[in-house]
This record gives C-alpha cells, sequence and structure tokens, in this order.
C-alpha cells in the first residue's frame, strides 16, 4: 500500500481518537453541548483569573501599608532620637553656663559683660540647633545674651517660661510655647533652667532659643510623598515646627485634632487617622515632654501599588482575552470537527511566552532596585557615617557620652551598609552583571557554605563559552534554587556543582549527598522544581530532578548553546 493510503486512515483513526478523549472531558460538564462546555469553562477560567489577581493585588496593597508602617516608625524613632539629642545638648549648655556663673560668682561675673558675653557664645559653638543663649535677672531684666553686646533692654518677666522658674524651685528643665523673640522678633522655643543664688533664692533664669528652623530643615530631609507631614508638638498639643512649613500655625494647640488624637498608648504604632486617609506614627522623647509625629497619606503610600494594579489587570485582561479567543478558536474547531491539537500548542506557547516575559521584567526589576539600594542608599549611608565621624570630632571631650553616643551610631550605620548590601545581593548579585556567570556562582556557593556551613564543590569547565544574558540569570537562579532546597530539605553535608560545556550544550548538575528526594515529590506540588523546568524550557532546554531516599538528589539541566535567538532574547 502507498505510503499516504497508509498515513490517511492513521491520521483519520487519530483524530477520532482525539475527538473521543474530548467527548469523555465534556461528560464532566453534563452532556452539556462542546461549544457551551468551552464558554462555561472560559467564564470559569476568567473569574479565577480575576479573583487570583485580586488576591494578589490586595495583598500587595497589604504589603505596601506595611512598608509605609515600618517605614514611619523608623522615620518617628529616627527623628525623635535627633530631636532628643539636640535638645539634649541644648540643656547641657544651659547647664553648664549656670554650673560656670555659680563657679564664678565670687568674682563679680555680672560685670564683666564681654567675658560673659563671650561665654555664652562658646556655649553655642557647634549647636546649629539653638539661636541664643541668655541670662535674666530675678526681676526679669536680660543681664547677658550670645545675639547682642552691649544687652539691650528686654524684660521678660511676662513669659510663661520666667514665671514657672519664679514660682517653682523644684522645676528643671522647661520648654515653652513657641515666641517671638524680642530682639529679632523671630519664632523661638525657649528651653530653660533655674539660675540660684545662696541659699537657693531665686536669682534668675538661663533660657537657650531653639531655631525652629533648624528642625524644619531636618524635617524636609524626610520624603514622605505627596501629602506627608512631620511635625514636633509639646506634650500638650502646642505646635512647635513641623514640615511643610505653617507659619500661622506656629504655637497653635491642635491636642484636639486627629493627628494628635491618633496618639495611643503604644507611641510608635502607626495607626490610620480618624479620617481613614492618613497613616501617623508617633515619638515621645524620653524624659522630655516632646512628640513628634511623622504622616503619610493614603493616596501617596497606595500610588505605586495603582500604578502595578493597572499593569497587573491590564495582563490579567490580556490573558482573560487570550484565553476567549483560544476558546472561540478552539469551538470552531469542535464545530468542524477538526482536531484540537495546533489550538492547544498555539496556547501553551503564548502562555510560556507571557511567563518568560514576566521572568525577563522580574529579573530586571530586580537588578534595577539592587543597583539603586547598593549604588544611592549605600553611598547616603557613608555620607552618613561620615557625618557622624565628623560630629564626633566636634563633641565636647567633657562629655564622654555624647562621644559614646556617636560610635553607636556609626554602628548602626554600619550594620544598616551590610543590611543594604545583603539584601542588594539577594535581589540580583551585582557580580553576576559587572563579572558574569562564572563569578557570579563562586561568589554563590561561597555565600552559601558561609550562611549554612555546608560544603560546596564547584567544578566549571566551559571554555571559551559565553552564555547569553538570559542563560545566565536562568542558570544562576537555578543553581540558587537548588541549593536553597538542599539547605530546607536535603539535610545533606556536601554538594557538587559542575557546569560544563560540550556538544554544542551547556551542562549543569547539582548533586547532594543528602536524604533524597521521596518518589513523586519532584513532580505537583514543588513549585522550586516546577521553576527549574520551566525555566530550562523557555531557553529550549530540559531539566531533570532525580533522587533515591537515602543517596541524596541530583539535578541536571542541558542548554543549548549557542543560545537559540529566541531563548536569548
Amino acid at each position: 500500500m502507498p505510503t499516504a493510503e497508509r498515513q490517511a486512515p492513521m491520521t483519520d483513526a487519530r483524530r477520532r481518537d482525539d475527538r473521543a478523549g474530548l467527548r469523555s472531558i465534556l461528560a464532566v460538564f453534563g452532556g452539556v453541548r462542546p461549544a457551551r462546555a468551552i464558554a462555561l469553562f472560559w467564564v470559569l477560567a476568567s473569574c479565577a483569573i480575576a479573583l487570583a489577581t485580586g488576591a494578589a493585588l490586595w495583598e500587595l496593597r497589604s504589603q505596601a501599608l506595611a512598608r509605609a508602617e515600618r517605614e514611619l516608625e523608623n522615620v518617628a524613632r529616627l527623628l525623635t532620637e535627633q530631636t532628643t539629642r539636640a535638645v539634649q545638648a541644648v540643656d547641657a549648655a544651659l547647664r553648664g553656663t549656670i554650673d560656670r556663673l555659680q563657679a564664678d560668682r565670687s568674682s563679680g561675673y555680672l560685670m564683666d559683660a564681654r567675658a560673659i558675653h563671650t561665654l555664652l557664645r562658646a556655649r553655642l559653638d557647634g549647636m546649629p540647633q539653638a539661636r541664643s543663649l541668655s541670662v535674666f535677672g530675678p526681676d526679669g531684666a536680660m543681664l547677658r545674651t550670645s545675639m547682642a553686646h552691649p544687652v539691650p533692654a528686654i524684660a521678660v518677666a511676662d513669659r510663661a517660661y520666667f514665671g514657672v522658674h519664679r514660682d517653682d524651685d523644684r522645676r528643671g528643665l522647661f520648654i515653652d510655647r513657641p515666641v517671638r523673640s524680642r530682639v529679632d522678633g523671630k519664632w523661638t522655643i525657649i528651653a530653660s533652667r533655674r539660675l540660684d543664688g545662696l541659699g537657693a533664692a531665686f536669682d534668675g533664669v538661663v533660657a537657650a532659643g531653639l531655631d525652629p528652623a533648624y528642625f524644619e530643615k531636618l524635617y524636609a530631609s524626610i520624603a514622605l510623598g505627596k501629602g506627608g507631614a512631620i511635625k514636633l508638638y509639646l506634650d500638650d498639643g502646642t505646635l512647635l515646627a513641623g514640615w511643610p512649613r505653617d507659619e500661622a500655625a506656629i504655637g497653635r494647640s491642635f491636642a484636639d485634632a486627629p493627628v494628635f488624637r491618633a496618639r495611643g498608648a503604644d507611641a510608635l504604632a502607626p495607626r490610620l487617622l480618624a479620617d481613614g486617609e492618613s497613616l501617623s506614627a508617633f515619638g515621645e522623647a524620653g524624659r522630655l515632654p516632646l512628640v513628634v509625629a511623622a504622616s503619610m497619606s493614603r493616596d501617596s503610600i497606595l500610588a505605586p501599588w495603582r500604578r502595578q494594579a493597572g499593569l497587573a489587570a491590564l495582563a490579567a485582561a490580556g490573558v482573560i482575552l487570550l484565553l476567549g479567543l483560544a476558546a472561540f478558536a478552539l469551538s470552531r474547531e469542535l464545530a468542524r470537527e477538526a482536531a484540537l491539537t495546533a489550538e492547544l500548542r498555539d496556547s501553551h506557547r503564548q502562555l510560556r511566552e507571557l511567563a518568560a516575559a514576566l521572568q525577563e521584567v522580574r529579573e530586571a526589576e530586580q537588578m534595577r532596585i539592587a543597583r539603586e539600594l547598593h549604588d544611592e542608599l549605600g553611598q547616603h549611608l557613608t555620607g552618613l557615617k561620615m557625618d557622624i565621624s565628623w560630629l564626633g570630632g566636634k563633641l565636647p571631650a567633657d562629655h564622654p557620652e555624647l562621644a559614646r553616643k556617636a560610635e553607636g551610631m556609626k554602628k548602626l550605620v554600619d550594620t544598616a551598609v551590610k543590611s543594604v548590601r545583603r539584601i542588594a545581593s539577594e535581589l540580583r548579585p551585582l557580580v553576576l552583571d559587572d563579572l558574569g556567570l562564572v563569578a557570579g556562582l563562586e561568589w554563590l556557593v561561597q555565600d552559601f557554605s558561609r550562611r549554612t556551613g555546608i560544603e560546596v564543590a564547584l567544578d566549571m569547565d566551559i571554555g571559551d563559552a559565553a552564555p547569553a544574558e538570559a542563560q545566565a540569570s536562568a542558570l544562576f537562579r537555578i543553581v540558587q534554587e537548588s541549593l536553597t532546597n538542599v539547605a530546607r530539605h536535603a539535610g545533606a553535608s556536601r554538594v557538587r556543582v559542575t557546569l560544563t560545556h560540550a556538544g554544542g550544550r551547556l551542562l549543569l548538575a547539582v548533586q547532594d549527598n543528602g536524604k533524597g528526594i521521596a518518589a513523586g515529590a519532584a513532580k505537583a506540588g514543588s513549585f522550586g522544581l516546577l521553576g527549574i523546568r520551566e525555566r530550562a524550557i523557555m531557553l529550549g532546554g530540559e531539566a531533570s530532578v532525580a533522587g533515591q531516599p537515602g543517596e541524596g538528589t541530583r539535578v541536571e539541566v542541558s542548554l543549548p548553546y549557542p543560545a537559540p535567538a529566541e531563548a536569548a532574547r
């Protein structure tokens, strides 16, 4: 019989078998007509995609809010510490001034105006947060000030802080509401201490003028997005300073405002305000009557998420549309009693291409984020450490606790730098992009051995082969996933990784001496192993996972080299 005649009956028989198999599947739908069954399947699949996309987007939204909460906690904590240190430095200047004045009382310190003026100016050296340091007599008259010499005729007996110290000899540091300076008319936050004479008699007040602009500049350096704000309050709700600056609000009480009433027992726990449109975190400055409030608007927090949601929704709609087109084409083929095999293969190919494109976007995004973390944030942290070192060198020698605090801050910055480097390496090792696959794998196995204590032998012999970027990324991620599985499941003490080039193919093998993979575990339910296979298939290769209980597990991957144009892309 001619070959064509023999093939025709075989093709017809195969088509009849395919139709019989399809009808057996459609029987699950209760005898529904094929076109309706396909339409029902498309509706169910679309619903599943929509629900899965919605669940994923909701999880991303929750993660965005959680990240904002952590960021606000850190911002509130950091700014509270910096604000506390700034005020404590001024208080130290007040204490030092009082001690010096009392020690020099017998020499007639109030008579030497130039000496006291020089002393007060020296006390403010290196403290940009303080505008002035002044001494007032028991009647409220200004005796000496760092702002001017000779002393202007100014009295502060009507100021609240003066009355507090005059009437209460047990009151320590007192921080008053912002007032306009009677010397230059600028807003000033007064921090003051009582000056006692002989027999603990009231002998006046030593007061320092804190500059609200210093705190506003500090807060302006923190980017909290559109609608974000950082405010410094007294614990009774009086606004001392803030960013964005609101001239009319300085000195007003916000005790009944939502941003202040949201403060709870756990001051650093972020919480939505009453309007539900903002998220705020609060930091209380220890024993000082100060509260730092950092706020972010919900719109600003969720703006990146909305962009991601739009792209995800567009992708889901595209997939649903693609499934709809495939279902329509399939129903037409069923109506003609044609085979379903061109359409299924095409749909499979398109889904693989979509998965490959998504993987490519993910790798690119991870590389971008890793570089920004390593370059931008790393540089900023290094600059911060240098600034702290500079500041530590400027601290007075008679305050060792400040030097210890500065050293502690440097150690915290060092820890942050290490964390940034670790996170950047986990996202995308820059050595993979800068030095190539060989150096990337060497770094990976060394880092794995260091973290887990598992011995890893790396044997690479690829000659002059230079894998394409997509192949290098895939091989790196496959080794990374394999080592992760070893650490999590194998219970192994040794691993051997080999990469060779032979017969126009790149051959990768990862062998461990662990307990071995159970039968069937390499199939359904193991997304890591499934990901290894998918990476290999998307690059025109193949992957296999095999193992025996007690004899370890072996992962093998084979990729064509040179890479096909589509795989290289």
